[in-house]
């Protein structure tokens, strides 16, 4: 084999060649560890903040800020009429706000029910103010009184003092004028006339001396000085009605008049002499038991006799109703 010999100055210079590129290379190597690296600044987020800086300081006296949380929009508010929504405000501003929480979720006793006015003005409507009064030494306890008064001749003298007795306790009572005390089936609602007594006026021929009408039987009363002052003052007064008709038995109709006005005590004042009607009998009884309605009835002769004919009636209508009846005669002044 045939050896190839380099010369001294060509071998020189390769090895200074490759210790140059040695000592680049190294060099680089060595700066490039040590030069300290810097952390590459892209453009600011306007929505955002850097986690490093430190919120803004609140003064004690600003408000809590308020966070928004912003929803999707609901597609039904875009498409829905302006005169819709405006009718749509108005009524829930309006509306009382009613909260009711859930069973489920805490106790309901936990929780603060807010109070408004319109409830507070709904439960002032719902409680019942319930007068106490004393008629003739009978407690009677009514929230709205109606009383049906028997003007014949034999209460005449009677009258001051009954009205003077329900005015004490009870101011605001619905007050009807019967000649009698009768229930009759023959009598229908053309046949008697349920009037206003503030509005009354005689009528020379219905009204005349010796006919049988109410207002006839209130002229007689007059008479008396008490009494005429009594009927004055029951004409200047509200709620005082009569039956127009006369002496046919038509105090069906003075308690129906009080049914409508939702009376829950019903104070007859009468001798019950007069003949009640079966048929009435059953349908008056029934209706005051289904609404509540509690009957005291005053026989003002003080006694309940024979010729009591609407006894058994009245004993039966107290009793069921938790009513009562009084036994007494008035004192006349």
């Amino acid at each position: 084999m045939k050896r190839i010999k380099l010369s001294f100055g060509a071998f020189g210079v390769s090895v200074l060649l490759h210790l140059l590129i040695f000592l680049l290379v190294g060099s680089w190597v060595i700066i490039q560890a040590v030069t300290p690296k810097v952390t590459p600044i892209g453009s600011p987020d306007a929505n955002t903040q850097a986690l490093t800086e430190p919120p803004p300081e609140i003064p004690e006296d600003t408000p809590d800020p308020v966070v928004d949380n912003p929803q999707p929009a609901d597609s039904t508010l875009q498409t829905t009429p302006a005169a819709e929504m405006i009718a749509s405000s108005v009524t829930t501003s309006n509306a009382p706000s009613v909260q009711i929480p859930s069973v489920y979720a805490m106790d309901s006793s936990a929780i603060a029910k807010p109070v408004t006015t319109s409830n507070a003005r709904s439960d002032a409507s719902l409680a019942r103010k319930v007068a106490i009064g004393n008629i003739f030494g009978t407690t009677v306890e009514s929230d709205q009184l109606g009383v049906i008064l028997d003007v014949s001749g034999s209460g005449h003298q009677f009258l001051p003092a009954v009205v003077d007795e329900i005015e004490k306790s009870f101011k605001n009572a619905f007050i009807v004028l019967v000649f009698g005390c009768g229930m009759s089936d023959n009598v229908t609602e053309e046949q008697v006339q349920v009037l206003d007594f503030s509005k009354a006026r005689v009528d020379p021929q219905r009204d005349a001396a010796g006919a049988k009408s109410i207002l006839n039987q209130l002229i007689l009363a007059q008479k008396s000085p008490e009494t005429a002052k009594m009927i004055k003052h029951l004409k200047s007064i509200p709620n005082v009605y009569y039956l127009y008709g006369g002496d046919i038995g038509p105090t069906q109709f003075a308690f129906q008049l009080l049914l409508k006005k939702n009376v829950d005590t019903i104070y007859w004042f009468s001798d019950f002499e007069d003949q009640v009607n079966k048929g009435w009998y059953k349908k008056i009884l029934k209706d005051v038991t289904a609404r509540h309605v509690r009957i005291i009835a005053h026989n003002f002769s003080g006694k309940m006799g024979e010729t009591n004919y609407g006894r058994d009636f009245v004993k039966e209508l107290t009793e069921a109703t938790g009513g009562k009846i009084i036994l007494s005669v008035p004192k006349v002044k």
